[in-house]
């Protein structure tokens, strides 16, 4: 699989693109290496720990670096919260933890992304109630 999306990556940079965003959220199949719910193995892209959870997305973009340069942008996207579902699923702190695993080695995160999870996080304290764009 790894190879599959570094290939892809490859056919981005070679149609001209820019660079890449590699989606690990929305219970797309990365997610499910990243989410404390869904991960329930106990080997080494297991639930045991967020090195582990994230191993499976690092791999990738290091492919990506490998075959495309390590100056070729690679944008990634992850749920900063899971929402409606029991004990296990990602947190906004659990997301702290997981932020900086994936910062290791890879361009940026999306900005939608922390423009996102900066809106719950004001939500969740005192004062005004409104999302603004922040980068």
């Amino acid at each position: 699989m790894i190879d599959k999306f570094a290939t892809a990556a490859v056919r981005a940079q070679q149609a001209g693109f820019d660079g890449v965003e590699i989606n690990g959220s929305h219970y797309h199949l990365i997610n499910s290496f990243l989410s404390g719910w869904w991960n329930r193995r106990h080997d080494e892209y297991g639930c045991d720990s967020h090195e582990n959870r994230a191993r499976f997305m690092c791999s990738i973009i290091r492919e990506v670096k490998n075959r495309c340069g390590s100056d070729f942008p690679v944008d990634i996207l992850i749920n900063a919260v899971e929402f409606g579902l029991p004990y296990g699923a990602t947190t906004l702190e659990d997301n702290q933890d997981l932020r900086q695993v994936l910062r290791r080695g890879r361009s940026r995160f999306d900005p939608a992304t922390y423009r996102w999870l900066r809106g719950i996080q004001r939500l969740a304290s005192p004062g005004p109630l409104f999302l603004s764009r922040t980068s």
